[in-house]
């Protein structure tokens, strides 16, 4: 008798919680999401040696300036704070839906890319992904960075 006693309570006391879907929406302005753009760390090396040619100084960065498609200026800073990234042109792109392009102008020459981007809403954020990434006139390499979602790619180009 007491097993169907207490199998009846726990039965109501479980019925009367809310389902998840139920329950309150996330507060979203209080989430802390990691940018859903496309977020790039370039890195440009010699094609013959592999030396990092920014640590070597064999390419001036001095008044680098990064634009995208829509000939909007990127801030460029390395605020990852990944030793293997410290020389890296890094810089966020404010990514449209599909195709988008970048021309990072150094005081000698331009680098111009393009790659592909989609996103999807995730809960409170917006999840991005880079895919099909083409660098202009130069050999280079894609990697994911770390840990970091799809949206987070690091660029070697030899020059």
């Amino acid at each position: 008798m007491k097993t169907i006693v207490f199998c009846c309570l726990s039965l109501v006391i479980w019925s009367c919680n809310p389902r998840l879907d139920e329950q309150e929406s996330l507060n979203c302005p209080a989430v802390n999401c990691i940018p859903g753009d496309g977020y790039f760390a370039i890195k440009l090396i010699d094609k013959t040696t592999g030396a990092d040619l920014i640590l070597n100084k064999g390419i001036d960065t001095t008044g680098i300036r990064v634009i995208n498609n829509d000939s909007e200026p990127l801030f460029v800073a390395n605020r990852m704070g990944i030793d293997s990234l410290k020389t890296a042109i890094m810089f966020e792109d404010h990514s449209k839906e599909g195709s988008n392009n970048i021309s990072i102008k150094l005081k000698a020459q331009t680098i111009n890319f393009s790659y592909q981007y989609n996103r999807k809403k995730n809960g409170c954020c917006t999840i991005g992904n880079v895919q099909n990434l083409v660098v202009e006139s130069h050999e280079f390499a894609v990697y994911g960075i770390g840990n970091y979602p799809d949206n987070f790619k690091a660029v070697v180009i030899k020059f």
